[in-house]
């Protein structure tokens, strides 16, 4: 499909979906290597090209405040414009069109209103971009927000955020709902691992909560990397500049290593320091994930403390909740509830 995401520059095309504006000469792909220039325009290859569809729970992107126990029909197709080292799902994002896991699992040709069939044939309560960068699927997303939004569904993703302001707002305003943020850490995190910027992810912030997406900032705690005090400390900060920590919930993730990268898992120890350092900054809901202590991930009113959403794994277990409200006290938690 043709992109209208470039701008001519000579004999070339900028890619202006986000903010490495790849710069294009026929035949060659961006850095995502989910666009490439093909006779003079450049083409959205992932349309239509899914990698995987399947039925997961809203707590496995995490959402924890957003629709808790119902399950979201989860989609992908290949690539990345962070390309992180330590990535999970590195076998997709890090994937390109004629790679060796494209050929040997490849992809399902599946339309916009087809995927929307699925999910509700299905059960699903919301449809969600993941596993590897949704965002750079603008043109596919964009198709596929409105009918399913009309048919009753939720549109949501798990974003690393790095798009540039026109797609994002164009994106908002086709139907999404929700989306579980990535924040890699400070500035100097994205500098030096991906050549990136931390910038364009407060500015997609900033829009989302601006046009009442919920959004979850999920903080994966790298070994070495993400994982010190100051390297949070100022990664939060500038989170702070653009939310309300009272309504945003934090989920901050133990690492675990991947093939590409080899670093120790977290050490339990230094998440607690994080959470105790993000509770001094303001934040109200705070979650550790990727660790067996189930409490750390349930939810407490923060008027009466009560328990109210207990979690087990990537499974809501209970919710004492009248839709979102403590039957204790009758605090609102912030999110959205069925």
């Amino acid at each position: 499909m043709r992109s209208p995401y470039s701008i001519p520059t000579g004999e070339a095309l900028r890619c202006t979906l986000c903010p490495r504006r790849c710069l294009l000469r026929e035949g060659q792909y961006g850095l995502c290597h989910s666009r490439r220039m093909v006779e003079g325009s450049i083409e959205a290859l992932t349309f239509g090209k899914l990698s995987a569809v399947e039925m997961r729970p809203m707590e496995a992107k995490p959402f924890y405040h957003f629709l808790p126990g119902e399950e979201a029909l989860t989609f992908s197709s290949w690539g990345c414009n962070l390309l992180c080292p330590w990535c999970q799902n590195y076998h997709l994002s890090i994937a390109k069109e004629h790679s060796p896991w494209a050929m040997e699992y490849g992809v399902e040709e599946i339309s916009p209103g087809e995927l929307v069939k699925i999910a509700l044939e299905r059960g699903a309560a919301a449809t969600c971009g993941s596993f590897m960068e949704p965002l750079i699927m603008a043109e596919y997303l964009l198709e596929l927000f409105p009918p399913a939004a009309r048919e009753g569904l939720k549109n949501t993703l798990v974003t690393n955020g790095y798009v540039e302001s026109e797609p994002l707002e164009e994106i908002v305003n086709s139907g999404l709902h929700g989306a579980s943020l990535d924040v890699k850490g400070d500035d100097g995190v994205y500098r030096r691992y991906m050549g990136a910027r931390l910038r364009p992810v407060m500015e997609t912030l900033q829009l989302m909560v601006e046009r009442g997406v919920h959004v979850e900032i999920v903080y994966l705690a790298v070994t070495g990397v993400s994982d010190g005090e100051e390297v949070f400390r100022g990664a939060m900060e500038e989170v702070l500049e653009v939310v309300d920590p009272s309504r945003v919930p934090l989920h901050i993730n133990r690492y675990h290593p991947t093939p590409l990268f080899h670093s120790p898992p977290t050490p339990f120890g230094r998440l607690m320091r994080l959470r105790r350092l993000a509770e001094g900054l303001g934040f109200t809901f705070i979650y550790v994930g990727n660790t067996p202590e189930e409490e750390l991930q349930w939810t407490r009113c923060p008027s009466c403390g009560e328990v109210l959403i207990k979690r087990r794994g990537l499974r809501m277990t209970e919710d004492r909740t009248l839709k979102g409200v403590c039957p204790f006290c009758g605090f609102h938690l912030p999110g959205v509830y069925a």
